[in-house]
């Protein structure tokens, strides 16, 4: 089973446009991966269908998670807590 950053830079790479191998843990947001507002938004509402979780994006939002391993940090902290 994939693990969970691997499967997250699949769901960005679904629903921007990203190449999922050129994605790591230190991927910036917005200057490697070129986030909008819009596409964070796309992106966290996959992500939450995905894991069965619920991302608030009123708590969570692009100025305040840099990489791609903070968003995963994130996502394990949800998952974990159910």
């Amino acid at each position: 089973m994939p693990n969970l950053l691997q499967q997250i830079s699949e769901i960005v790479s679904e629903t921007t446009g990203n190449d999922p191998a050129e994605m790591n843990a230190d991927s910036d947001l917005i200057e490697d991966l070129n986030f909008s507002e819009v596409e964070f938004k796309r992106v966290v509402a996959a992500v939450n269908k995905h894991f069965h979780i619920t991302l608030n994006l009123h708590e969570v939002s692009l100025e305040e998670i840099q990489t791609l391993g903070e968003f995963a940090d994130i996502v394990a902290e949800e998952t974990e807590l159910g």
